[in-house]
């Protein structure tokens, strides 16, 4: 669509790549991305889910980790179990 959106946490603070999870019941209409980010100075690591399509609202929920996570996580989600 040539659309930008984007959000922005400021400083201190650098994200790991975010997985796009589509919606099961409007595939490719909708869906959510799902990743991690680090606060530099609190030493904190959150999980932040976004509305795919609306990412300059930012989160849509967050959870804050028990513990820093090491940078460089990958993930993915598939159909299948493994």
């Amino acid at each position: 669509t040539g659309k930008v959106d984007q959000f922005d946490y400021g400083e201190g603070t650098y994200l790991e790549e975010h997985i796009f999870v589509p919606d099961p019941q409007n595939a490719g209409n909708s869906g959510w991305l799902i990743g991690l980010h680090h606060s530099i100075n609190a030493g904190t690591t959150q999980l932040s889910v976004f509305n795919a399509f609306q990412l300059s609202d930012g989160p849509i929920a967050t959870a804050r980790l028990n513990q820093a996570m090491p940078p460089g996580l990958h993930g993915s989600f598939t159909t299948t179990q493994a």
